[in-house]
């Protein structure tokens, strides 16, 4: 389990800092299209809420140090936070062993996946983009209605082909 989280960190670094598109207003990140968050999202479903928040606090705290785009701010650790918290809440321990159960279960999953993608990306940021930065929910909410459906629809697709596989490794089977 540590060995994966650890992967998982490290893949969530990557793609967050150096594989997404960062779109700026005013000299602050404002939104970023990107998969960073699947590798936590991942590590909640196979291990579960706490696992999974841990994975993100640890995604973040990291990638501030390799790679830092402001300020050390804990809020957005808060949200990376959620990204690993969020999901498994409605998938985990729930798993498969008939065709009836599958798409049970991969329905819980991708409800979690929109949920850890939503509650996030348009409550959270928003909100600590308003009290920290005056930048208005206008801004920060528009370029959202378009980015988190597009994370939803990539993350949701690599999950599903990832989540079998892994759940088999993680069983022993």
């Amino acid at each position: 389990m540590i060995t994966v989280c650890a992967l998982m960190i490290a893949f969530s670094v990557v793609l967050t800092r150096f594989a997404s598109f960062r779109f700026s207003f005013g000299g602050i990140e404002n939104f970023r299209l990107g998969i960073g968050t699947l590798p936590i999202m991942l590590a909640g479903i196979l291990f579960g809420p706490i696992v999974g928040g841990l994975v993100g606090i640890a995604s973040d705290l990291l990638g501030m140090l390799v790679s830092p785009m402001g300020p050390f701010m804990v809020h957005f650790t808060f949200v990376s936070m959620l990204y690993g918290f969020i999901p498994p809440l409605f998938c985990f321990p729930f798993q498969y062993a008939n065709y009836k159960a599958q798409l049970t279960y991969r329905m819980r999953v991708y409800l979690g996946i929109l949920l850890g993608q939503v509650i996030p990306q348009m409550l959270f940021i928003p909100y600590f983009q308003l009290t920290l930065f005056k930048i208005p929910y206008s801004v920060s909410l528009t370029p959202k209605f378009f980015t988190v459906p597009i994370q939803f629809l990539a993350i949701s697709l690599l999950i599903s082909v990832l989540i079998k596989p892994l759940i088999e490794i993680k069983s022993g089977k």
